[in-house]
């Protein structure tokens, strides 16, 4: 609905059935409504500095079904092997057929997933659509979201399909639009956008406070009962009241000097970044156009598997020096026979840095994860346009040709690969990096015509 051009509203309302969920419960309903008002029109402010300004709001719900086969049991396609890609065997094999028994109990009584979204911006242009500015605040809380739940192995099944989760997902997007230059032939037009979001497990299941997303016995990803989402889960580093690694200073242990490794599992890294933001610049001259985009990300960690790998076989960077004496900054200490840590002060234990010490390292989840913070040079446009009076020997109304660049350059900290790689694909399993194909630098020269 639309009132004069200032005032809009709009209302949506939808209803699914899903054959993927139980018969009883595989309806479900989800409305929304927006609206928008232009208040540069209320108050006629066309010819001042602000030309023009609206203010947004919106909530909305969506559903979402089960996957395929949850609610029943189902068989799929048998492998066997140590869990390394280059081994084992996957069925078909030499023409048998295998086939295994899921592990995972049907979800009977599932119910449809649910997110509630809610959000506020505005939306300002200044000085005739040279500046243009967006916000948005949104929060999304998401309930009976469907998760694989542990469950005793003894059942004969390691998981339940059920509803589990409450997630909220706050946060903030900009975009900022801006026009410095514009002439008969030369044109300059500059895009940033920044977000920023922070996703939190709110509640899981009844006696559930953790579910593993993916991964290996250590390290994996979990979802944590009120931590972030999601987060890297494994073994660290025995730390004093201030943080300082403590180094084993039982001159017993066949670990002395080395770092102490706590026995509990825990939280050793936070995959969603601090924010996100990319930097366009456009220019336009005569017939010509380019166009070259910055990519940024702050904060996130990420476990590296190819750094670990290049470390216990010592092809890593960081293993060059075994010989040289060091002494690891830190304190010292050891484990009592009550379990308890006995801080001595300061660490003085001198080491050498071989073969056993990387060993050692390779045990500890938390040595091998690294912050995935990136400046990248995301895509470079070149072209170059033709008109039918420029052109008059083709028979097309205009012709743009063009050459295309993406992934040209990669400025980080992450070592020995591209940060935005992930083992698990396409999925929520994020923050572990292993043997992966590495990221791909593209070329594209291309026409595009109008007839």
């Amino acid at each position: 609905m639309n009132y004069q051009n200032w005032a809009f509203l709009n209302l949506s309302a939808r209803n699914d059935w899903a054959s993927t969920l139980p018969v009883d419960n595989n309806s479900f309903f989800y409305p929304s409504v927006g609206g928008t008002l232009v208040f540069t029109e209320v108050l006629d402010l066309d010819d001042s500095i602000l030309s023009y300004g609206s203010l947004k709001a919106s909530w909305a719900q969506v559903g979402q079904a089960a996957p395929i086969y949850g609610t029943s049991a189902s068989y799929g396609t048998f492998n066997a092997g140590s869990g390394f890609l280059s081994d084992g065997i996957t069925f078909p094999f030499q023409g048998v057929t295998g086939l295994g028994l899921s592990n995972q109990i049907p979800g009977a009584n599932l119910q449809p997933q649910n997110s509630t979204t809610i959000e506020l911006g505005t939306e300002l242009s200044f000085f005739d659509e040279r500046i243009n500015l967006e916000y948005t605040w949104y929060n999304e809380d998401a309930t009976d979201q469907i998760f694989a739940v542990p469950t005793a192995a003894s059942s004969g099944y390691t998981t339940e399909l059920r509803n589990a989760g409450n997630m909220q997902n706050r946060g903030h997007e900009v975009m900022l639009n801006v026009n410095p230059i514009q002439t008969q032939t030369f044109n300059w037009d500059v895009t940033a956008n920044f977000a920023r979001n922070k996703s939190e497990v709110l509640e899981l299941a009844p006696g559930v406070t953790n579910i593993t997303l993916g991964g290996f016995v250590d390290p994996n990803i979990r979802a944590i009962e009120g931590e972030s989402y999601p987060i890297i889960f494994g073994s660290s580093y025995v730390r004093d009241d201030d943080g300082n690694i403590v180094y084993n200073s039982d001159e017993e242990s066949s670990s002395y000097g080395f770092a102490l490794i706590d026995s509990d599992l825990r939280s050793v890294g936070d995959v969603s970044p601090d924010w996100t933001g990319s930097l366009t610049n456009r220019f336009n001259y005569r017939n010509f156009g380019l166009s070259v985009m910055l990519d940024i990300r702050q904060g996130g960690k990420m476990w590296a598997g190819n750094t670990r790998l290049q470390k216990i076989y010592g092809m890593d960077a960081v293993t060059e020096d075994r010989e040289t004496p060091t002494v690891p900054s830190g304190s010292r200490g050891f484990i009592d026979g009550d379990g308890e840590l006995v801080v001595e002060g300061t660490n003085d234990i001198e080491i050498v840095k071989g073969q056993e010490y990387w060993l050692h390292e390779d045990l500890i989840t938390e040595s091998n994860v690294y912050d995935t913070s990136f400046i990248r040079l995301r895509q470079v446009t070149l072209s170059y346009n033709l008109t039918s009076d420029q052109a008059d020997w083709m028979p097309v109304n205009s012709a743009e040709f063009y050459f295309t660049g993406r992934n040209l350059l990669l400025f980080t900290d992450y070592p020995s690969f591209d940060p935005e790689t992930n083992l698990g694909g396409d999925s929520n399993f994020q923050g572990l990096e292993y043997v992966n194909l590495p990221g791909s630098r593209s070329m594209i020269f291309g026409v595009r015509v109008s007839i």
